[in-house]
């Protein structure tokens, strides 16, 4: 059994969702043109960039380490 908190890359039942947490998506769309666009997570940790051509450019996903957690495992979410 997973236990809350214990740091192995998967949000498990028990653990908290951080918002407001600072994303930001950098990297070229599918024409050429350079992307920098930042979000912040909601209430429920989850984030959406809007208004991007189809994901066959290339991208890099960064997070802005929020103040007061440790830098922990990191899982890619999915597309909704």
């Amino acid at each position: 059994a997973t236990s809350a908190n214990n740091n192995n890359g998967t949000f498990d039942g028990g653990e908290n969702p951080i918002a407001n947490v600072k994303l930001t998506l950098t990297g070229t769309d599918v024409l050429g043109n350079p992307v920098n666009v930042s979000v912040q997570t909601d209430a429920t940790g989850a984030y959406v960039f809007r208004d991007l051509l189809p994901p066959t450019g290339s991208y890099t996903l960064t997070e802005t380490q929020p103040a007061g957690y440790i830098d922990g495992r990191h899982t890619p979410g999915n597309a909704a």
